[in-house]
């Protein structure tokens, strides 16, 4: 995420299968969460439109938003997804 995002949120980081998967929390304590894909079709990764985005929707509906950062192609094909 940009720098602006974690001055507005705090942003936490874990790793899946050796992939970042971003948590997004507007407010301390909100339960409520929204998983956000990007798309990209499998062979873009996301963008700063996509971190915009996240920001206004974390921002209008107060709820924390989970950021996987999935591989794509064409290092990785549709068996990475798995794990």
């Amino acid at each position: 995420p940009p720098a602006s995002l974690h001055q507005r949120f705090e942003i936490t980081t874990r790793s899946v299968d050796g992939f970042p998967v971003y948590e997004i929390a507007p407010k301390t304590g909100e339960r409520k969460r929204i998983l956000y894909l990007h798309g990209g079709a499998y062979v873009f990764q996301i963008t700063s439109y996509h971190w915009g985005l996240i920001a206004d929707m974390a921002d209008r509906l107060g709820f924390g938003i989970t950021v996987p950062i999935y591989p794509i192609a064409p290092e990785h094909d549709f068996h990475a997804m798995f794990g």
